[in-house]
């Protein structure tokens, strides 16, 4: 077994508040990981009162969707870095700045497995007839300039374990609490 770094989109250009969407159906093989690279141009001054200013706090929604379901990953960008960063034991690197106008760049890594190189717990794309990755972001042109995204896949090639499934990491619904009501959360029994 032998690993290998796949570029799969290099610097695309996102449009600011919308859906980037990227498809994967012409790839098989066995899917460790997929590393999400954004980068944009901070607009000049923004932010420097507080609030959100990071590219992260601006992607809403990140799926990996396999034939049309959101049953890859599917999370917030934050959330997604926060379960990678528990696996890695370390955060990825991002660069954050919030000064004048400048480059900000972040990494978002989804594993499939319970590590970086699983070779039991991986995403096996021959099982589907379809797979893409959907970036949504909510930043406007009074945040940033642009944003692209490149990004990388992460294979395991000649790798003779059989899987024993991918590890789904999403966001559960959100509970508001409400004074005098009752929210029951049906977890999945899968």
């Amino acid at each position: 077994m032998y690993r290998q770094w796949e570029l799969i989109a290099a610097g695309e250009a996102m449009t600011l508040n919308s859906t980037y969407t990227k498809d994967l159906k012409q790839r098989t093989g066995q899917l460790a990981a997929l590393l999400i690279m954004v980068s944009g141009g901070q607009a000049s001054g923004f932010a420097q009162g507080g609030g959100t200013w990071r590219i992260i706090d601006y992607l809403t929604n990140i799926e990996v969707r396999l034939n049309g379901s959101p049953m890859g990953a599917r999370g917030r960008a934050r959330e997604l870095v926060a379960l990678a960063g528990y696996r890695l034991g370390q955060l990825p690197v991002s660069n954050w700045r919030n000064y004048a106008t400048n480059t900000q760049r972040d990494a978002i890594p989804i594993l499939f497995g319970t590590h970086l190189w699983d070779k039991r717990r991986y995403l096996d794309l021959a099982r589907y007839n379809e797979a893409q990755i959907r970036i949504t972001n909510t930043a406007t042109s009074s945040q940033f300039s642009q944003l692209s995204v490149t990004i990388y896949a992460l294979w395991l090639r000649e790798n003779n374990v059989p899987t024993q499934g991918y590890i789904l990491r999403e966001l559960f619904p959100e509970y508001a609490p409400t004074a005098g009501s009752t929210d029951q959360n049906d977890l999945p029994l899968e």
